[in-house]
């Protein structure tokens, strides 16, 4: 065990925490980028808007939890690494997408090196928790039945969207747009 997830006693920051701060400005970076510049995606319709929505989420949401972790670490490791770890997960799901399926652009060199930190800061951050002192913050410190409810409704919505465009591709023998 390695400890906390805290800059060291000698005042130098642990790579996990340098990596993840770096990867935190990064992304907002890319993000920002992918909202103002109108002709960065070259994707389907439907992608295009996608990835525009995962850059409004990482920007307001995966970019603001993970700095907000970073900062409760040094309070509560428990709780803090919990948002580290939820943020960075979120972040190597969304740059292995951008890295692998969508269309390359400008900044494809960009979400590799956002995938290959985000994977790198994830393992190193992984590698410093304890496995009962991260339980006890589930345990205690999740809302579990908000978070069941959220995660039911994006499923609904998800198998709703699909079957809408089954339903329709079957009625009318056209493709989506999105294939």
């Amino acid at each position: 065990m390695l400890g906390p997830l805290r800059s060291s006693d000698a005042g130098e920051p642990k790579v996990a925490v340098a990596l993840a701060g770096l990867l935190a400005v990064l992304a907002a970076i890319a993000s920002a980028t992918g909202l103002a510049v109108s002709a960065l995606y070259h994707d389907a319709p439907y992608w295009i808007q996608q990835a525009r929505g995962t850059d409004v989420a990482t920007l307001v949401l995966a970019v603001p939890v993970l700095v907000i972790g970073l900062i409760v670490t040094r309070r509560d490791p428990s709780r803090g690494k919990l948002l580290v770890i939820a943020a960075l997960l979120y972040l190597v799901y969304n740059y292995a997408i951008f890295a692998f399926a969508v269309r390359m652009n400008a900044l494809s060199g960009l979400y590799i090196a956002l995938l290959g930190s985000a994977v790198w800061s994830l393992a190193l951050t992984l590698r410093e928790v304890d496995p009962t002192e991260l339980t006890r913050a589930i345990e205690y410190g999740v809302p579990h039945r908000s978070t069941a409810a959220l995660l039911l409704g994006v499923s609904l919505l998800f198998g709703l969207m699909w079957a809408s465009q089954i339903a329709s591709a079957t009625l009318t023998g056209t493709l989506p747009a999105d294939l």
